[in-house]
């Protein structure tokens, strides 16, 4: 048996090119401080563009509003604007 391939390594992005899609979940796990907040987060750091879709973005707002409130909802739109939660 032969032992696990190294991982590639990290190539750059053409300018316009997204090398990550977060989605709904990844961003309530961060603002909510849920276990996997700090992987995502290294992640999105590592990432050299990435996106959310609009229709996530306004599902991010809604249910950061329902989950938290307008300081939530507000926490939301800095962190999506920021890519911080502060």
């Amino acid at each position: 048996m032969g032992s696990a391939p190294e991982p590639a390594a990290a190539t750059a992005v053409a300018p316009g090119v997204i090398d990550l899609v977060v989605d709904t979940s990844a961003v309530i796990a961060v603002l909510l401080g849920e276990e996997p907040a700090a992987a995502i987060v290294k992640q999105l750091h590592a990432a050299q563009q990435p996106a959310v879709a609009a229709p996530t973005r306004t599902e991010v707002l809604l249910v950061a509003l329902v989950k938290l409130g307008e300081a939530g909802r507000l926490l939301a739109e800095r962190f999506l604007h920021t890519g911080k939660v502060e």
